[in-house]
């Protein structure tokens, strides 16, 4: 693991102990056992910071959306100023919650594409709950989404600095996003229906879309059945 030392406001110390690095826009972030630290560049950078705090108002329209939902989101952080008076945003996660590109890397394609057939499902779970918030997320990247092994689910704890109010012009923009994400994680022996759908272009609002995708899964795999994802934290960084 690496290590940046930084000093708060308040003159204590602070150390972080890493994985690895990412930038995002505004910074870089940076992926530890059990959080992901985002160290903002500037300090005037407060306003985007504090779109974090938007993700606990959402409103998820029914209680199963929202059971299925709030795991993928931020819902446990802390806001910190280092001593230049820039903003520090310390999000908590699951220790077995790693980046995509670490799942990939340790699964054979088959198993990889089970984990985004069941990772663009709760993407597009999202959507919906973004949609019924008139909110654009804009994260729907490779670089924020972190796999959660244990909970066979997603977590998506960066991106929420750039989101926008939604419009006629902007609507689809998140179902995009997971189509080109999807295009290019599935392997090439990927699920013929799952493929056709990360081809096409959206074809309505995110509920739709819903409907679209649980029907191209059932007609390329029919029955689901649970596969465990295991990680060993010992090699997963390399």
């Amino acid at each position: 693991m690496q290590e940046l030392k930084l000093k708060l406001i308040t003159g204590e110390p602070l150390k972080i102990r890493y994985h690895r690095s990412m930038a995002f826009s505004g910074g870089s972030a940076l992926v530890c056992d059990n959080n992901v630290v985002y160290q903002f560049y500037g300090k005037n950078d407060w306003p985007k910071a504090n779109r974090i705090r938007d993700v606990e108002r959402l409103q998820y329209g029914s209680e199963e959306m929202k059971k299925t939902v709030q795991s993928v989101l931020p819902m446990k952080w802390s806001m910190l100023e280092d001593d230049k008076h820039k903003p520090i945003v310390v999000i908590r996660k699951e220790t077995d919650c790693y980046p995509l590109d670490v799942v990939e890397g340790g699964l054979n394609s088959k198993d990889f594409d089970t984990v985004m057939m069941w990772s663009i499902s709760r993407m597009i779970k999202l959507s919906c709950v973004l949609k019924v918030n008139n909110i654009v997320y804009g994260g729907f990247q490779p670089q924020n989404l972190m796999i959660w092994a244990s909970g066979h689910s997603i977590f998506l704890p960066g991106g929420w600095w750039d989101t926008v109010e939604m419009d006629d012009g902007n609507k689809n923009s998140d179902i995009k996003d997971i189509k080109v994400l999807a295009k290019n994680y599935f392997s090439g022996g990927a699920y013929k229906y799952v493929r056709r759908w990360c081809e096409e272009p959206p074809a309505g609002d995110a509920f739709e879309e819903l409907k679209a995708w649980d029907e191209a899964v059932d007609e390329s795999v029919g029955k689901r059945e649970f596969v465990p994802l295991v990680i060993d934290p010992e090699t997963a960084y390399g």
